[in-house]
């Protein structure tokens, strides 16, 4: 039997979406054919330490290295420096970086450790965020020079690789379409009893519309702008209630906002969902007001779920949602907009449903989670080859 293929997987941002996905390859290739390694970072998500024992008993071993989201040029050189040493240490035949700055620091030391192939899961590129010209021209620059040192770029959807193709990233490297995954089979509609009873037990009455939404509080989600569509609708004179499940630095500023806007007994922040399944299936309409987005698994787990969708029309989201077909879209950042779609989700809900439906059958078929893996392992294999 051939040795594993050796890789290290480098990442500051284990939060959210990128941690599910690290944690997903972590845990899902099979150890036989691959040996895993991870370097993180735990400045953003101290929480992620609770996975290391986790890891580490699969047979995954693991580094924190203190990385920084924002460009800080100390910083970023010691953590270099120390990346460089983990690499010649461990000298895998795959260096494998996610998001924008793990993605760049491990590129940058695979070169310098003499490691033979890069792989790059942007997750977003940093220049396709709401952000000044002057730091979208820097991060532009960054990712080209960084693509001079990369074998294959990871798309996540189809927006992402066509960014990656406009900006000019594919000279000298392949750029691979690889949408996240998700078990279909662990989402779906709750039995009546069930799902009444995760109503009441947050408050809500037969006669209420639950809306819900789930994912990190961070500008990047939009949050600000649902709660301003929420106070329209009820300016309208519907009863609906909004539940946001997820933790994060705009806590605090969400809360006053909730009451600046007199929502105090319509919006309520549930913090971090042990039970997202759970949660979505009580659901009436699912919201993802986002500003912008890679391949989002909420989304993803929602549509899984069976439940109607309205998201904003942002690359991403755009993807996995056709509109009128799969779910509705809205314009991002204009909460008229927003409200305007969910009230006509809700008024012709059998439409919602049948839409819901659809959304489900294209969740089974493009955004399996063993698709996803076998796809990455493959990947894999083809520079593992050539190692």
């Amino acid at each position: 039997m051939p040795s594993p293929i050796k890789i290290v997987h480098v990442m500051e941002a284990v939060i959210g979406g990128t941690q599910r996905h690290l944690l997903d390859l972590a845990l899902g290739l099979s150890p036989n054919r691959f040996e895993q390694h991870l370097v993180v970072s735990l400045e953003r998500s101290p929480q992620f330490a609770e996975h290391i024992l986790d890891l580490e008993a699969r047979g995954v071993s693991i580094d924190v290295l203190p990385m920084q989201r924002a460009i800080a040029p100390l910083a970023d050189h010691q953590a270099l420096i120390k990346l460089v040493q983990i690499l010649k240490e461990l000298h895998p035949d795959i260096v494998h970086g996610h998001s924008a700055k793990g993605g760049f620091l491990a590129r940058l030391a695979a070169a310098r450790a003499g490691i033979p192939h890069t792989i790059y899961t942007p997750h977003i590129f940093p220049f396709q965020m709401r952000i000044s010209l002057l730091r979208r021209w820097l991060y532009l620059a960054l990712e080209r020079y960084a693509a001079s040192l990369t074998d294959f770029i990871i798309a996540v959807s189809n927006s992402e690789r066509q960014a990656a193709i406009r900006a000019g990233l594919t000279p000298r490297t392949e750029v691979v379409l690889i949408a996240n995954g998700i078990d279909a089979a662990k989402y779906g509609r709750l039995p009546n009893h069930t799902r009444q009873r995760v109503r009441r037990d947050l408050g809500v009455t037969d006669n209420t519309v639950l809306i819900g939404a789930v994912g990190d509080l961070r500008p990047q989600k939009g949050y600000d702008i649902l709660l301003k569509a929420t106070a329209l609708l009820a300016e309208s004179g519907r009863t609906v209630r909004v539940v946001i499940a997820g933790e994060g630095s705009l806590r605090h500023r969400l809360e006053r906002m909730i009451a600046s806007l007199g929502l105090s007994k319509t919006v309520e922040l549930l913090g971090e969902c042990p039970d997202v399944p759970r949660l979505l299936g009580a659901l009436d309409l699912f919201v993802m007001p986002s500003l912008y987005e890679g391949c989002p698994y909420a989304l993803v787990e929602a549509m899984a779920a069976g439940v109607p969708v309205v998201a904003t029309a942002v690359p991403g989201i755009i993807d996995i949602i056709e509109a009128g077909e799969t779910g509705s879209l809205a314009t991002p950042s204009v909460p008229a907009s927003i409200a305007e779609q969910l009230a006509n989700a809700l008024d012709d809900y059998e439409k919602s449903q049948e839409m819901a439906a659809r959304a489900r059958r294209v969740v089974e078929d493009q955004y399996d989670r063993e698709r996803m893996l076998n796809q990455t392992a493959q990947l894999y294999q083809r520079c593992g080859a050539g190692a």
